[in-house]
């Protein structure tokens, strides 16, 4: 069977969804490079060829050496902040992706692996959103509002984890607060963008996310979900439009077990 936890560590566990969106970032990476960039230091800018696919976040908090270098025109030292300046891009980022009632676009995933996954997703608050991957992924995901399940039409099965058991409980609440729902472990600003990095605040599901929004309008740009073993995922949001008629009968996945009695 299937394992519910590859396509889930990507959007779900300890990983989000997005709700304030924003067209593609500006980011670009090779899918088979590493997932997280190496920040170099100013001055030192070398140039680099232009890279195809997906884009990558450009705030972190650590660069291992043997990560793959980065132009540094695109490439800007990350900034903390103060408590005071927490508190206000926390209410900030939270406010914009309630702010998204619906939504629908597109999807680009990079997989541990480095291999590419693309498919289109749908939003409709409180509590559904679906994510529907393009051929050969046989793979869709969808949140009903009590649970989150995956269906894997090769196999024919679908395997289902209660909502709010993940984060997309948090994120996709009427009333999101960052501050009191989840654990934020950090918050860094830089090259126009902020990063915010949650991890669930009872300590029941393992791993962290990040979540990357432009600076100025709190748009959600992308996310990068880190597993229970540091299997690191990237998703990249475009073509995104908010606030617009949303069919309430895409979060609607029916067992195929049900199916055959229904038959009977």
């Amino acid at each position: 069977m299937t394992s519910l936890l590859h396509p889930l560590s990507a959007l779900i566990v300890m990983g989000g969804a997005p709700l304030a969106f924003q067209a593609e970032p500006a980011w670009v990476m090779p899918a088979s490079a590493p997932i997280i960039q190496t920040a170099q230091a100013a001055g030192t800018a070398q140039d680099v060829e232009a890279e195809p696919e997906i884009q990558a976040p450009p705030v972190e908090t650590a660069a291992p050496a043997e990560e793959a270098p980065v132009d540094q025109a695109t490439a800007a030292e990350t900034d903390a902040v103060s408590a005071t300046e927490r508190r206000a891009i926390l209410k900030s980022a939270a406010d914009a992706l309630a702010s998204a009632k619906t939504a629908k676009g597109r999807f680009t995933q990079v997989a541990p692996d480095g291999s590419v996954t693309k498919g289109d997703f749908a939003l409709r608050r409180p509590g559904r959103m679906r994510f529907d991957y393009d051929e050969p992924t046989p793979v869709l995901i969808v949140s009903d509002g009590t649970t989150v399940a995956m269906e894997d039409s090769e196999l024919e099965t679908v395997d289902r984890v209660p909502l709010a058991s993940t984060p997309l409980g948090l994120i996709l609440d009427d009333e999101l607060s960052f501050e009191t729902e989840a654990r934020v472990t950090d918050v860094r600003r830089g090259n126009g963008e902020v990063a915010i990095t949650l991890e669930d605040r009872s300590g029941e599901a393992e791993g962290e996310l990040t979540l990357y929004f432009d600076r100025s309008t709190y748009d959600l740009l992308s996310w990068r979900a880190v597993d229970a073993n540091r299997q690191t995922t990237l998703v990249a949001l475009n073509d995104v439009k908010t606030n617009v008629k949303v069919d309430p009968r895409l979060f609607i996945l029916e067992d195929p077990a049900d199916d055959e009695e229904d038959e009977r």
